[in-house]
């Protein structure tokens, strides 16, 4: 969670839920917090960014674009984000940890434009930030980093200064330039016209699919003895009017339904004895119930029987 999501939580934290999940209720003295609020929402400060460490309004390339509308690489990038803050803070040389850094990110940006690509580089760059934290040698990997720019090499070198009469002889070229009857002035005006970005097909999430039955990873239930969990998944489409996913744990069934919007995912321990085995959660676009339901929702996964 970046400093505006901290900011934003702290703002809501005290609306207390009255009478069931769908309804929130103000007290007389919150006017001033629901002022606020709403002041942040107007400005645009609450992003709905999935959690990455940058700010998703602005993702320029192709491969800010894919973390910010991936909930696990965007989990990632908020982790390895905290990870590179303890690290640069206990090294000893911070300028050389930053030059370094720069080459790994720097190397992420021209190479991967896949998720799996930068599934695999998040992964490897959080082990290696984990074992400088820790003193020891980073584990052996493939990461690999690009050097610095020419202008980012020697930042310490002074510009060649340019004499008055540069400028004047310069001016004089531009207005020739400008005077010609087959340049005109638009040759300075017309720009290279835009080029269309790519776009990015929709990825599945899961991690091998057979006969209508689909494997994920249940990162947020990792252990020590099991680093990646893994559960067994099949989607049964919508049964009233509801996307349903059947879903073996270790712990046990689960039968996961949400409507068109989503807002909230209902959990049932199966075989559903009782209330007390039903759940209704709000969907926060990161649990593995969200994604596997996203990836339901926009058609990656086959009804099985």
């Amino acid at each position: 969670m970046n400093q505006r999501q901290r900011f934003f939580a702290s703002v809501i934290a005290p609306l207390s839920l009255v009478g069931t999940r769908h309804r929130i209720a103000f007290g007389v003295p919150d006017w001033r917090r629901r002022l606020l609020l709403a002041s942040l929402l107007a400005s645009g400060f609450a992003t709905s960014a999935f959690g990455a460490s940058f700010n998703c309004s602005k993702a320029g390339s192709v491969t800010e674009r894919i973390i910010c509308g991936d909930a696990e690489l965007s989990h990632l990038d908020d982790q390895l984000g905290k990870t590179y803050k303890q690290a640069k803070a206990k090294a000893l040389d911070r300028r050389e940890f930053a030059v370094r850094s720069d080459g790994f990110w720097r190397w992420r940006e021209k190479n991967c434009q896949t998720r799996e690509c930068l599934l695999d580089w998040y992964r490897q760059r959080q082990l290696a930030l984990d074992a400088e934290l820790s003193g020891v040698s980073a584990p052996p990997g493939t990461l690999k980093s690009l050097p610095a720019s020419a202008s980012n090499v020697a930042p310490d070198s002074v510009a060649q200064a340019v004499t008055p009469e540069q400028v004047q002889a310069a001016l004089v070229q531009v207005q020739k330039l400008m005077s010609e009857p087959n340049h005109g002035n638009h040759l300075f005006l017309v720009s290279a016209a835009p080029q269309p970005v790519p776009s990015v097909p929709l990825q599945p999430h899961y991690v091998s699919a057979a006969d209508g039955e689909y494997v994920y990873e249940d990162l947020n239930e990792a252990t020590v003895l099991d680093a990646r969990p893994r559960v067994m998944v099949r989607y049964r489409g919508k049964v009233h009017g509801e996307y349903t996913l059947e879903v073996q744990k270790k712990t046990g069934r689960v039968r996961y339904t949400c409507d068109s919007d989503c807002a909230y995912i209902k959990q049932l321990m199966l075989p559903g004895y009782g209330l007390h085995d039903l759940d209704v959660v709000k969907n926060d676009h990161a649990s593995l119930a969200s994604i596997m339901m996203r990836d339901a929702m926009n058609g990656l996964l086959v009804e099985s029987e």
